[in-house]
């Protein structure tokens, strides 16, 4: 029997062996569609097995094109996802320019079981015109410790409307921002305002020290 005559055999054999192992690895990434609750966007988080990732298109954040997220192991829960539009939730920590400030309520779901996450973001050209903001100067933040960190973009394709960027490895968090990037990131924290108020009345007192003895000088004179 030459090789030809073998392989022809043996190929049905070897596709009916290793397809089933091709469909699975295609499934190992699900598409969750969302329910609401209370008017807010909720995706259902179930997976049976560990390494499993899920990928969902956030419409409740007009800022996240679309989220991949890979888990450790296995997870039951809910992602709520909520937008703030350019207010920040957390009153005077802001950055510069926002594009959106948005919250993801994790239920059931802990940093632990988290492997990997990448979000697509996208801002509007629009925006980018009316707040005078470089297309490839923009970051997503996220909120850790009281601070907002940037994680690094990549540019990708734009259409008409929107200019899209994907940022891999994000720093896990429940708020994100979405805006200018720049090498100061515009925090501004309640430490950072506490200790400039106490500066600026320590000047005051100063200055007030030094009238008051050139003062009291121009008097014994």
């Amino acid at each position: 029997m030459n090789v030809k005559k073998l392989f022809t055999l043996m190929l049905p054999v070897i596709i009916f062996l290793f397809f089933p192992l091709y469909v699975s690895a295609q499934y190992d990434s699900e598409i969750i569609i969302p329910s609401y609750e209370n008017g807010k966007e909720v995706f259902g988080i179930s997976t049976e097995r560990g390494h499993s990732t899920i990928i969902f298109f956030p419409e409740g954040c007009k800022s996240v094109d679309k989220v991949t997220v890979k888990f450790i192991k296995p997870v039951e829960g809910k992602i709520r996802v909520e937008s703030f539009g350019e207010e920040s939730p957390f009153e005077d920590i802001i950055i510069d320019k926002p594009f959106e400030y948005c919250r993801f309520t994790y239920s059931d779901i802990y940093e632990e079981d988290i492997e990997e996450l990448k979000i697509d973001a996208k801002v509007r050209k629009s925006w980018l015109e009316k707040e005078n903001v470089d297309k490839e100067n923009i970051g997503l933040y996220s909120f850790v410790e009281d601070n907002w960190n940037v994680n690094p973009t990549e540019r990708e394709d734009d259409n008409s409307i929107y200019n899209f960027y994907a940022i891999e490895d994000v720093e896990f968090s429940e708020d994100f921002a979405v805006g200018e990037y720049t090498e100061i990131s515009g925090i501004i924290s309640p430490l950072f305002l506490l200790i400039c108020c106490i500066v600026l009345i320590f000047l005051l007192l100063l200055l007030f020290l030094i009238y008051s003895l050139t003062k009291k000088r121009w008097k014994e004179d």
